[in-house]
């Protein structure tokens, strides 16, 4: 049986572990930003759910990064 499953990560894909958390998720990605805001299939997941939100098979994950400006 197989345990690993692909998703969407900015773009591009990427197999992860099937049941995986987001928080999880994210934790195993090279992410080099401080701050990002997290989409899943286009829908804004806030931080207090990351762990409660699992990924399945093509899900779209995105990081967004917040542009500040003046």
């Amino acid at each position: 049986m197989n345990k690993n499953m692909t998703v969407n990560f900015n773009g591009t894909p990427c197999q992860t572990e099937k049941g995986i958390s987001l928080h999880h998720f994210i934790e195993q990605q090279p992410i080099q930003q401080q701050r990002f805001i997290v989409m899943l299939n286009n829908e804004l997941v806030v931080s207090s759910a990351y762990s409660k939100t699992y990924l399945m098979s093509e899900d779209k994950v995105e990081l967004v990064t917040p542009i500040t400006g003046g």
